[in-house]
């Protein structure tokens, strides 16, 4: 019982010591007046937007990473991207004439609709890259299709010629045939007797129509008949300077004619000329 006691009496004296000490305050350490040695990282870039490529625009930071990253569907030039031009409606034809508005950029190519050959049409973007590329059915020109097919021209026809001289011999009649150079009606030629005074032939047809044109034999050709071309069956009088005009039973085109001085006589040269299509 005794051993009892005294453990009791033994504790009891511990927990009034632990009692009676006080607890200890930590103790804060004053603030520090020194200013922060830590010096912030040195700028190596300069901040400002740039062109990260041709197509892309970015912020750069002071070190040197880059953010808010932009594309440039037109194109990139000192940190800032191009305008976008305006894309033509879909709807649109290619082939109406409306001029586009046109914008010169900076590269030198020209914003529209362009002839890329004599056949086909495109829009020309701010890169110089074409779009939108059709074939013209009768042709590119000016930026625009052409809408109606050209007119054709008539194919010119190719003729031989064939010339030679006349002469009457003696006073009378004589039948012509360029043809054939044989007696036939194609053409009929009169000469009247020096008596009679007459300074023309009398020229005559009944197959052919036949008409005179006021230009001489020398330079008279196939189209300056035509030109003059009138329908006749009948008698002509023929004078010096003068082009007779006739179409052949054979539907070719022949010319005669001549130059004198006063009455044209039996030594009197005529010179005729018969063109045949090729």
């Amino acid at each position: 019982m005794k051993k009892i006691m005294l453990v009791i009496i033994i504790l009891a004296m511990f927990l009034a010591a632990g009692c009676a000490q006080q607890p200890s305050q930590p103790i804060n350490p004053p603030p520090s007046t020194e200013e922060s040695t830590t010096e912030e990282p040195e700028q190596i870039c300069t901040k400002m937007w740039i062109c990260t490529n041709e197509n892309a625009k970015a912020y750069r930071k002071s070190d040197c990473t880059f953010e808010q990253i932009t594309d440039c569907p037109a194109g990139c030039e000192n940190g800032e991207c191009k305008k976008v031009a305006q894309e033509p409606k879909a709807e649109e034809s290619k082939q109406e004439t409306k001029e586009e508005p046109k914008i010169e950029d900076k590269e030198g190519c020209t914003i529209g609709w362009k002839c890329l050959d004599d056949k086909r049409l495109g829009y020309q973007s701010s890169n110089c890259m074409f779009d939108n590329v059709d074939e013209c059915q009768y042709g590119c020109k000016d930026g625009a299709c052409i809408k109606t097919a050209p007119e054709e021209k008539p194919k010119e026809e190719i003729f031989s010629l064939t010339e030679g001289k006349l002469t009457m011999n003696i006073s009378g009649w004589k039948f012509f045939d360029f043809k054939t150079e044989i007696n036939d009606q194609d053409l009929k030629i009169k000469l009247y007797a020096s008596a009679s005074g007459y300074n023309y032939y009398r020229a005559e047809s009944y197959r052919s129509d036949l008409w005179i044109i006021e230009k001489g034999i020398t330079e008279a050709t196939r189209p300056d008949c035509i030109e003059k071309m009138v329908g006749a069956n009948a008698y002509l009088s023929l004078k010096s300077g003068q082009t007779l005009c006739l179409e052949t039973k054979e539907k070719n085109i022949a010319l005669i004619g001549g130059y004198w001085v006063g009455l044209p006589k039996e030594d009197t040269e005529l010179t005729w000329k018969y063109y045949i299509p090729k």
